[in-house]
């Protein structure tokens, strides 16, 4: 299975990743549809959302074996909920990916859509100058984004690369360093990047900026690398996994094979993939696996808790319900994950009606209703289906606007006060309660892309979210 493939089954964004590496053969441009706009205001899908809260504890998990998995379904089309910032990388079909881009609706009920990166296609002569997306992975907020850009389009041979990194939310964008024979980014966290150099039977393992070597990784011998492997990223810390042959146990690849979680799914099933998907409360991961019988028009995805050693959720999908799959990117509230469905194209009146086309979704795991959001639902009949979901925010946010290239966040209410980051339209940051009256300017607090609390003028953020 190709990294293409297998982030085709589960987006863990991410992971604390909020990451899943693509690789070279993730395909070519989503097509000519583009996300509607609206104007139309939709509300939150609960409290928690609004807040950025982890929302209610899920029930205490129980052996696979015990718990019947819910059946997911299709719901009816939602509209992007108020108070959630959507990261997505433009669907692929056998090339790169054309775009990163960011999605939210402002309390005025508009739809917004930025292009935070964007693939440049070379042809002929200007081959070489080709700098298009091969990989990208994404802190869970979005915060944090780092990419690989080829030169060339990376497909099936191992072009150089360029590595880049965000620290603003996908604004700007910075090289942290090159490749000569290839590589793909696998996940960030702290300013740092994990990349994956070189073919896919002998890869090194390097974090960026730097290029050093990160620790050792030991995958059981005859094992299948892209079957048998997941990344992530928990706060700052890169995390490795193997899972062996059968992909039920998997240890940290830290040399020592430290145990991180043992699966329990029935022997009767083939495991097809597991990726890492971060908490609801923010602070740690868990696992999400994919099993079922090869061919069959079922699937089960189950989400294990490491800290219970069980699985808090089972769910299951069937092709006869107009649902394939779904793909977990992150938690939006104490029941609703966001990221993608595989749904039939009969829904929305695409042809070939037989076919299934991945579109961004909300899926509820308590009712089981999958909604696809409705502003993507025009991709349904493109080849590749709509973008793929890397990360998701939460909250109310300001948007730089007429700063130009610095607005300056200060550590109090005073110009006199430290400068602790200068930041340029089109960033988001997140709006905090605090407002201030000083001379002739006010002031709004806010937090910055890394988390740190601080002031700035009113007179340049508008409000993007609530």
């Amino acid at each position: 299975m190709t990294r293409a493939t297998r982030a085709m089954w589960l987006v863990a964004a991410a992971t604390a990743l909020a990451a899943t590496a693509i690789g070279c053969s993730s395909g070519a441009n989503q097509g000519t549809a583009t996300a509607a706009a609206t104007t139309t205001a939709t509300p939150v899908l609960s409290a928690s959302i609004a807040a950025g809260g982890g929302g209610a504890q899920a029930a205490a998990p129980t052996p696979a074996a015990e718990l019947p998995g819910l059946l997911l379904r299709p719901g009816p089309p939602i509209p992007l909920p108020m108070g959630v910032v959507l990261y997505v990388a433009d669907a692929a079909y056998e090339g790169p990916t054309g775009a990163i881009r960011r999605y939210y609706r402002s309390p005025d009920g508009v739809f917004h859509e930025d292009v935070l990166l964007e693939s440049h296609f070379g042809f002929g002569a200007e081959y070489a100058d080709s700098r298009t997306i091969s990989s990208r992975a994404a802190s869970p907020d979005g915060q944090e984004i780092g990419a690989t850009l080829c030169h060339g389009v990376c497909y099936g041979s191992p072009e150089p690369v360029t590595l880049v990194h965000s620290a603003d939310g996908g604004v700007t964008w910075t090289a942290i360093g090159e490749l000569e024979a290839g590589g793909w980014t696998l996940g960030v966290g702290g300013g740092r990047a994990l990349v994956e150099q070189g073919v896919n039977s002998d890869p090194t393992f390097l974090i960026f900026p730097g290029g050093t070597p990160a620790p050792a990784i030991a995958v059981e011998p005859g094992s299948e690398r892209n079957f048998s492997m997941a990344f992530g990223v928990d706060g700052a810390k890169f995390i490795v996994l193997t899972g062996g042959k059968d992909r039920r146990t998997w240890t940290v690849a830290d040399g020592a094979h430290t145990p991180f979680a043992t699966l329990p799914i029935p022997s009767n099933f083939e495991v097809f993939s597991v990726e890492l998907l971060p908490r609801r409360s923010g602070q740690g991961i868990d696992l999400v696996a994919m099993w079922g019988n090869p061919g069959a028009d079922s699937s089960n995805f189950g989400i294990f808790d490491r800290a219970t050693g069980g699985w808090s959720h089972i769910l299951r999908t069937s092709r006869a319900t107009g649902l394939d799959s779904v793909q977990f990117t992150g938690w939006l509230d104490g029941r609703t994950l966001i990221g993608r469905g595989s749904f039939s194209r009969s829904l929305f009146d695409a042809a070939p009606p037989d076919w299934f086309s991945g579109l961004p979704a909300l899926i509820d795991v308590t009712t089981g209703v999958v909604s696809p959001i409705a502003e993507f639902t025009s991709f349904a009949g493109a080849k590749a289906g709509g973008p793929a979901p890397i990360a998701a925010a939460t909250g109310a946010f300001v948007a730089v606007r007429g700063a130009g290239d610095c607005l300056n966040v200060r550590a109090g209410p005073a110009l006199s006060s430290e400068v602790l980051g200068c930041y340029v339209d089109r960033v988001l940051l997140r709006r905090e309660a605090g407002r201030e009256e000083s001379g002739s300017v006010t002031w709004q607090q806010v937090q910055t892309p890394d988390g740190r609390i601080g002031w700035a003028s009113a007179a340049f953020l508008e409000l993007a979210t609530e």
